[in-house]
């Protein structure tokens, strides 16, 4: 299967395009080959299979504007944790000095 050829069992070389995907190679040594039944057409083949790529597309698409959407919102929500942790902070801070502050002025 490397490099998209393959040899069959009566040694032909065939190049996996996009024709003779969909039909079977026959691997028998008889030399007929079996793509002659009409139940195999190619181009039928091929536009399945694009369709299937480009739903699969339009999954990932979705998938990933989900996933995107998820983060940006994780990233809001972490900025504003950490938006009100610091304000926690500065309000500790600023009471922390306003309480050294009274005690200072006390003594």
């Amino acid at each position: 299967m490397n490099a998209g050829s393959l040899i069959t069992a009566n040694g032909e070389h065939f190049w996996l395009t996009s024709d003779c995907l969909f039909k079977p190679i026959d691997n028998d040594d008889d030399g007929d080959d079996d793509d002659d039944d009409d139940d195999y057409d190619d181009d039928g083949g091929v536009v399945v299979v694009v369709v299937v790529v480009m739903m699969m597309m339009m999954m990932m698409m979705i998938m990933m504007m989900m996933m995107m959407m998820m983060m940006m919102m994780m990233m809001m929500m972490m900025m504003m944790m950490m938006m009100m942790m610091m304000m926690m902070m500065m309000m500790m801070m600023m009471m922390m000095m306003m309480m050294m502050m009274m005690m200072i002025n006390c003594h």
